[in-house]
């Protein structure tokens, strides 16, 4: 039996991130396909016996909501549930800082990447042009190309602001007159100093679009992705391309990328520099499926290797698309059991 949990009726996977696929349809498709399906709200999670259920999640973009569908879901696995995605996807969601330690631990290759709390400390030693992220924001949001120590200083005090208020900053300014004027405890200031969790990248050079390709389970969807004049960034630029064909190499490289999350279904944004392919960022629970709905056609790989594209079928709608990969997931699944 799969349960299907659902945040006020909807299951947030379609082209708005507040839009929700049609949950009639996708049940439909996965009882055709014979899969077992139940309709559970998220709020009820924690009142029912879980032992060996498998759930099945979006996610959402709205942090304190977040928040508590991370809570919910370690609990669950914590009580022996199986999870789609797993505990880990679900968390790595407007979370690049997990997605950097995911793929460092998964050996997936990023440009050069470091996660970490960025501090006065951490600004006065910057050196050389850096990608600077906020953990969480999509659509380029939160994303810098900083040069210096001004303009990281500058990306910190914004963020800062963002995201603690103008209480914050204030209290840093009075701490540090404080400290310079008054003789104050420089262990004190160091303790109570908003900290912002960013991930400081390498920037892959003369970069002027990326892929984005979503996969569900066996089938790959790819648009080229271009970078707006004067912008380093590809995501958000809403600048997409159609391509007659894709390249074995990059199929390989999402393939390899999708093998190692586990899941029925993956976002993920690739950068191609000098013959090396990059995973810039994933999405699992919760992504747009624009690329799916605007691909003319799909690839799927033989075991040989050996990749073939196939025109998509006028039936297969994204809750069909979704279905599935869903039900292709659990059978694989099952037969590694």
């Amino acid at each position: 039996m799969l349960h299907i949990v659902l945040n006020k009726g909807k299951f947030s996977q379609s082209l708005k991130p507040w839009s929700s696929l049609n949950v009639d349809l996708l049940t439909k498709f996965l009882k055709e396909d014979g899969v077992d399906v139940k309709l559970i709200c998220l709020s009820k999670l924690n009142e029912i016996e879980v032992d060996n259920k498998i759930f099945l999640t979006a996610s959402t973009q709205n942090l304190g909501a977040k928040s508590y569908v991370n809570d919910l879901f370690y609990n669950l696995e914590k009580s022996n549930a199986f999870l789609i995605p797993n505990l880990e996807l679900i968390k790595a969601h407007e979370n690049k800082g997990n997605q950097v330690l995911f793929c460092k631990r998964k050996a997936i290759k990023m440009p050069k990447s470091d996660y970490i709390l960025l501090d006065d400390s951490f600004i006065e030693s910057f050196e050389g042009v850096k990608v600077v992220k906020t953990v969480n924001g999509a659509s380029s949001q939160g994303v810098a190309l900083v040069k210096n120590k001004k303009e990281l200083r500058q990306f910190y005090y914004k963020n800062i602001l963002k995201s603690f208020g103008m209480h914050a900053i204030k209290k840093i300014i009075k701490q540090k007159i404080k400290l310079k004027l008054a003789g104050g405890s420089i262990d004190q200031f160091e303790y109570y100093e908003p900290r912002l969790p960013v991930v400081v990248q390498d920037l892959i050079p003369n970069l002027t679009f990326d892929y984005k390709v979503l996969v569900f389970f066996d089938r790959y969807y790819v648009l080229k992705r271009n970078m707006n004049d004067s912008d380093f960034r590809a995501s958000g630029s809403n600048n997409f391309e159609l391509i007659s064909d894709v390249v074995a190499p990059l199929l390989d490289f999402a393939y390899e990328v999708h093998q190692k999350l586990d899941a029925p279904y993956s976002s993920l944004d690739i950068a191609v520099s000098n013959g090396e392919h990059f995973l810039i960022e994933f999405q699992v629970p919760h992504f747009g499926p624009y690329t799916q709905l605007s691909a003319e056609k799909y690839y799927f790989r033989h075991r040989a290797g050996i990749w073939e594209a196939a025109n998509k079928e006028a039936y297969m709608g994204l809750e069909r698309e979704y279905a599935a990969a869903i039900t292709k997931y659990i059978r694989s699944r099952n037969e590694k059991v």
